[in-house]
């Protein structure tokens, strides 16, 4: 055996017949895993459950060996095992007694399929052949359905077996009956006859014993409660009679009320003799069944029905019925009275009981024809799947193998395709939370995706996939995606969790600014808003103030409208002229209103906004600069980038992605480091078609051409008025004027 290069991983290679075989030798530290649960290895579903010999849902390092010499044994031509080939070659089969086994089976089944004289027979051809013998009749499991048989007569007898004492499910999935249904059905039946025999003596009053016994039963319980009662009483003092008249409010309401409660009284007013009334007396509750007990029992008996019904009475009473009770107490449990007893007589008959256990012979003797069958159908699946097994078992080659032609690593179920790239390696999870628990110590960036089949649509099952190059992106909770699996069958996938970790040094190397620029622009958010909130609140103030201003000049104005009209009044009067009041002349004007929001408020509250903006910023600067200029602030800048890269590389480098599938129930011994190259192995970008060109004129340039001239001509003069000043300052100092 040789160890292999797995991406920096050294691990035991199984390439070859031989080192399947050598497999018993390598000590089980040695391999990648030594534990696996069937429900993350994506194969055969029969093969898997021939592996789990011990039905423990599980695969391990012993079930591995034991079917690799299984295997080996009955091939001595492996080429189909390495290609793992599901058709198997006649000529591959061993010379020993387990191969000429099954190469008898494979002809077999080959010649019933009419393709005798094929060289080889495929999956495919045994499980037709299996799915059509399991319904026969000699189908090897000692089983035989009563649809199977065409003699109605056994056909029969085996769906009375199958009534009365129940069946097996045979091979192909229908109830039948074996020899050991048969044996207990003969047993029971010729007990039930017996018994039935037997009842004859028990029936001490003929034909009618089991209508008195039955009105016996109905009775027992009630005279029982009745006599118990009857005992009270007589240990009572004479003038402490019972009082069992109905309530008082129990006469005004309605019948049904009256009926429950004639239900909980008892049978009759006990009385310190112990004897029970006449019929009249009875609670009419009870009074068909004491009618029955009499006309069916008591008044059968010449001893006991001169005498009132005392409990000495109704003990010999039990006592007389005692050998029919006990008779009735030993019927078998077997519902054997539903076939009666002429039936019985006619399916116990030997000859008919020999010719159902004739077919079951014929049954069981196909039984090592049919396991030969059964084996050459796990040969196949051995030589299809064993040595992929091995290679995600022994070693994680399959989970490392990038041959787009090869198979796929058993434990990976699909690749997501989300936020234009693939994600190749992707397992099913079945608890979240307990996965992310032990998923954390990966150190790898993980994302946990639901899969749906159609929109609204229960999950159909978790998964999880680590991104492990690249960057973050618009990777998020919520996130859609498409899940494509192993069957090229499409999904829609939507991410519910991710497990946060870098992805890459680059990643890593401006994190920190991002974070902290994250950082400024809510800051900046949250100014910009209280700067918004203020100059709201001013604009509201002024413009309240404005308005009472106008209000103020409009009433002001009113106001000397009236003056002026009575002031013309007046001087349309004929009166004698006055001087004029110097005073009134100089009467004041009236308030002008105050102006509201204007072009100069904007600008200013503008620019307390940009000067708060621009003071932010100039002492983020005026901080930086105080370390010798601005390439100490580039220094500071590439330190950090520079020891959060490291810090990132560090990390990535301890990413180790068989924690997840321990997180899943594996036992894993192997690392599996994440390197470079194994990162983009599994998370990459997909090329272009081949023969791909690219047209990089803008299809859209048309709907801003006017604006593209127009900003290319003011570029351009621009360009031209910095080189004319530049070339003036030029010119100005070399003649010295500057």
């Amino acid at each position: 055996m040789k160890r292999k290069n797995f991406g920096g991983m050294y691990q035991f290679a199984v390439e070859t017949a031989e080192d399947l075989q050598r497999l018993a030798e390598l000590d089980r530290a040695l391999w990648a895993a030594t534990s696996a649960p069937l429900r993350d290895l994506h194969c055969d579903p029969q093969f898997l459950l021939a592996m789990d010999t011990e039905g423990a849902g599980r695969i391990r390092v012993a079930q591995v060996l034991d079917a690799c010499s299984w295997t080996l044994e009955r091939l001595q031509d492996t080429a189909g095992v390495l290609a793992g080939s599901d058709v198997l070659a006649l000529a591959s089969l061993a010379p020993n007694a387990a191969g000429q086994t099954l190469r008898h089976a494979a002809a077999h089944l080959l010649s019933e399929l009419r393709l005798s004289g094929q060289p080889t027979v495929n999956l495919a051809e045994v499980r037709t052949f299996r799915a059509a013998y399991a319904t026969s009749l000699a189908n090897g499991d000692g089983v035989v359905p009563p649809a199977a048989l065409a003699d109605t007569d056994i056909a029969g007898l085996a769906q009375a077996v199958l009534d009365t004492v129940g069946g097996r499910a045979d091979v192909g999935g229908s109830q039948g009956v074996g020899r050991q249904e048969v044996a207990q059905f003969q047993a029971g039946a010729a007990a039930w006859l017996q018994w039935r025999s037997a009842g004859t003596a028990a029936e001490v009053l003929g034909a009618d014993t089991a209508l008195a016994y039955q009105a016996l039963q109905d009775m027992a319980q009630p005279l029982a409660d009745y006599f118990a009662q009857c005992d009270l009483l007589a240990q009572q003092r004479p003038t402490e009679t019972p009082q069992l008249l109905a309530p008082e409010p129990l006469w005004s309401a309605g019948s049904s009320s009256i009926d429950a409660f004639l239900q909980q009284a008892p049978l009759a007013t006990p009385n310190p003799r112990g004897e029970l009334p006449p019929l009249e007396q009875i609670n009419p509750c009870y009074s068909a069944r004491v009618e029955a007990l009499y006309q069916h029992l008591l008044a059968r008996i010449p001893a006991l029905a001169q005498h009132p019904l005392t409990r000495k009475v109704w003990q010999q009473t039990l006592a007389f019925l005692q050998p029919y009770a006990d008779w009735r107490s030993a019927e078998p449990k077997e519902p054997y009275a539903a076939l009666g007893e002429t039936q019985l007589a006619q399916l116990l008959d030997p000859a008919l009981v020999e010719r159902l256990l004739a077919a079951v012979a014929i049954d069981e003797a196909a039984a090592p024809g049919v396991q030969a069958v059964a084996d050459v159908e796990r040969l196949v699946l051995n030589q299809q799947n064993l040595v992929a097994l091995a290679n995600n078992f022994v070693n994680f080659s399959a989970i490392y193998n990038n041959d787009k032609r090869a198979r796929r690593a058993l434990i990976d179920t699909g690749n997501l395709v989300i936020d234009g790239r693939q994600l190749s390696f992707c397992i099913r999870v079945e608890g979240r939370d307990a996965h992310k628990k032990v998923a954390a110590d990966s150190l790898c960036y993980l994302l946990y995706a639901d899969i749906l089949a159609k929109e609204g649509a229960e999950v159909v099952y978790r998964i999880a996939a680590p991104v492990t190059s690249g960057e973050r992106g618009r990777l998020r909770v919520g996130k859609r995606g498409l899940f494509v699996d192993n069957h090229n069958k499409e999904f829609d996938a939507i991410v519910v969790d991710i497990l946060e970790n870098p992805i890459s040094v680059k990643e890593a190397a401006v994190a920190p600014f991002r974070r902290v620029g994250k950082m400024v622009s809510e800051k900046m958010e949250q100014w910009l808003g209280s700067q918004q909130a203020d100059a709201e609140k001013g604009l509201t103030t002024h413009t309240d103030k404005a308005v009472q201003g106008a209000q103020q000049a409009g009433n002001t104005l009113i106001k000397e409208s009236k003056d002026l009209q009575i002031t013309a009044a007046q001087a349309a009067k004929p009166a004698e002229a006055k001087p004029a009041d110097p005073k009134a002349a100089a009467k004041p004007e009236a308030d002008k209103p105050k102006e509201g929001i204007n072009a100069n408020t904007l600008i200013l509250g503008g620019g307390m906004a940009l000067a708060g903006v621009g003071a932010l910023m100039a002492s983020v600067i005026s901080m930086l600069t105080t370390w010798n200029g601005w390439l100490a602030i580039f220094g500071v800048i590439g330190l950090v980038a520079a020891l959060s890269g490291l810090l990132g590389w560090l990390k990535l480098r301890r990413r180790d992605m068989s924690l997840l599938l321990e997180a899943n129930g594996w036992a894993v011994n192997a690392e599996m480091k994440v390197t470079r190259r194994i990162a983009q192995l599994f998370t990459w970008v997909p090329a272009d078609p081949e023969g791909t060109t690219v047209d990089r004129f803008d299809s859209l340039a048309g709907l801003t051409a006017a604006q593209d001239k127009r900003r290319q001509r003011n570029v351009i003069l621009l360009a031209l008025l910095l080189a004319a000043c530049a070339a003036a300052v030029v010119g100005l100092r070399y003649y010295g004027v500057v």
